[in-house]
């Protein structure tokens, strides 16, 4: 969901991510364009693995990271942004 003016009204949006059942567990908005999405990816086989996107317009596109594996909690702490999953990471966006 995207909202423009503070939360009043919200249009749905679409992430197109790898094909699948994909669970969000994180979204995380730097400014207006920039942001990440964390979660995991459900495999046909049983098998679970985590998935990280980012954006750099405003959500129009997404593109996989796979470094920062079940992000589910993201922060910003002193203009460092900081996410936690299987590990901890500090995040550059790509």
């Amino acid at each position: 969901m995207k909202t423009t003016d503070g939360g009043k009204n919200w249009v749905e949006k679409q992430v197109n991510v790898k094909p699948g059942y994909y669970e969000a567990l994180a979204i995380f908005f730097l400014d207006e364009n920039t942001g990440i999405l964390g979660g995991l990816r459900y495999l046909d086989n049983g098998k679970i693995e985590g998935e990280s996107y980012f954006t750099k317009n405003a959500g129009q596109s997404w593109n996989i990271k796979s470094e920062y594996v079940n992000l589910n909690k993201v922060k910003l702490v002193n203009n460092n942004i900081f996410a936690s999953g299987k590990s901890l990471y500090k995040i550059s966006i790509p």
